[in-house]
Parts: structure tokens; C-alpha cells; sequence
């Protein structure tokens, strides 16, 4: 589903729900809805800027720390290899607690359709 900060940790109580279930969530939408906020914006540059890491890897981080598995995609080797380099190092609680807080990009899991917007 897509997931990311600013959604908060438990949007709607998915992740709480599923983790009752033995269900494990993915994340397929990790950088958010299609901004930058989560790549250079400033929460996360600030965040990565004290670690040496890059925005987009503060926010992969925070799924890593909420134990939620993801999915990227790139074109760019070099994404890719940013991509990877989320596993050796941790967000303080203080990180945490400042991403877990964001409420912006905003957003539902995408598997919250409108009745209006379905197609059948």
C-alpha cells in the first residue's frame, strides 16, 4: 500500500490491524505521492544531513524502523545504491518522534478507495 511519513505510523490503524493478523504491509510508494518533500525536503534533508545521508534515505529509514518492508524503483544506479544504504545506521527517538509527528505529504493507504472513484 502506499505508505510513507506523514501519514504517521499506524494510518487508519492498517500496520496495528495487519500486525494482529500476522499480515506484513509494504510499502510500495516509500517517497511519497509523487513530490519531493520526501526526498529534499526539510525534515528529512535536516535529519539526513546529520547522519550523511540523503532525504530519501531518512524516509526508506523510517519504514525500516517501523518494520515495514518496501519496494523503490529508479532509473539511477546511484538511487539504487542510496537505496541500499538504509540498514547501518538508526534515527534517534527524537528523528523518530519528529517524522512519526509530520502530517505532511498527507495522504490515506492507497487501498482506501472512494465510492465515487471506483470503476468497475
Amino acid at each position: 500500500v502506499e505508505f510513507h511519513i506523514g501519514m504517521g505510523p499506524d494510518p487508519t490503524g492498517l500496520k496495528s490491524y495487519c500486525d494482529s493478523k500476522g499480515i506484513f504491509l509494504q510499502a510500495y510508494s516509500p517517497l511519497g505521492d509523487g513530490t519531493t518533500e520526501l526526498i529534499t525536503g526539510p525534515l528529512v534533508s535536516s535529519i539526513g544531513k546529520s547522519h550523511g545521508k540523503s532525504g530519501a534515505q531518512v524516509s526508506l529509514r523510517w519504514l525500516v524502523e517501523h518494520n515495514i518492508p518496501l519496494s523503490t524503483k529508479s532509473t539511477s544506479e546511484k538511487h539504487l545504491q542510496e537505496d541500499l544504504d538504509i540498514f547501518e545506521w538508526s534515527l534517534t527517538s527524537e528523528e523518530k518522534s519528529k517524522l512519526d509527528a509530520a502530517t505532511s505529504p498527507a495522504g490515506t493507504p492507497s487501498f482506501m478507495c472512494k465510492s465515487e472513484t471506483v470503476v468497475v
